[in-house]
């Protein structure tokens, strides 16, 4: 699912200026909704700033000559690239959700923001990819079998596998995953 950046008054969905809020940890939450007629609220995600990063923002083709701000580039946010704990629900399926744990699902994703670009980049694919295992618990062997697509992400690094044991122990103390000894961990937020 693609969800077009949201313009804000210091024109946030353009691509030139998104990239470098994205890159300086300025860029907002988002608030994603989903709505029936007449007016109902059916679905409200917010979208956490910490796991938005550069790779997650698409340049969209410059408007046409014809439009009225021709050579425009927007950009899209790639939603599915973004793991369950960046996509914080609010409401579901008419819903609400309890106060307090979508604050506190909100507050353990927070604590990523405190990291750098590059490390929020890390941490997002790692829990992309964790994610991808389709199971609430996982062993450190399941985390090694991701070495191959991290190294297409990270081609310069050459020791990906220590990298997968810190950005465990950096999920883990954030709070969004725990660590249930002898390599076996498990998602917070299920």
């Amino acid at each position: 699912m693609r969800l077009k950046a949201l313009r804000e008054p210091h024109r946030y969905g353009a691509y030139a200026s998104m990239i470098p809020r994205v890159t300086k940890n300025e860029v907002s939450s988002f608030l994603l909704m989903r709505y029936a007629r007449p007016w109902s609220v059916s679905d409200l995600y917010v979208i956490h700033h910490s796991l938005i990063t550069p790779e997650v923002i698409q340049q969209r083709p410059p408007l046409a000559e014809t439009a009225r701000r021709a050579g425009w580039v927007g950009c899209n946010i790639l939603i599915g690239e973004i793991p369950l704990e960046g996509r914080i629900p609010i409401i579901v399926g008419n819903r609400v959700i309890s106060r307090i744990e979508s604050r506190a699902k909100f507050s353990a994703t927070e604590n990523l923001a405190r990291q750098s670009v590059q490390a929020r980049s890390c941490s997002r694919i790692l829990l992309t990819l964790l994610r991808r295992l389709g199971k609430d618990t996982f062993t450190l062997a399941d985390a090694y079998r991701f070495e191959g697509e991290l190294a297409i992400s990270y081609p310069n690094n050459r020791n990906l596998r220590p990298k997968i044991r810190q950005q465990l122990q950096v999920l883990r103390d954030a709070g969004l995953l725990n660590f249930e000894g002898r390599g076996n961990y498990s998602f917070t937020y299920k």
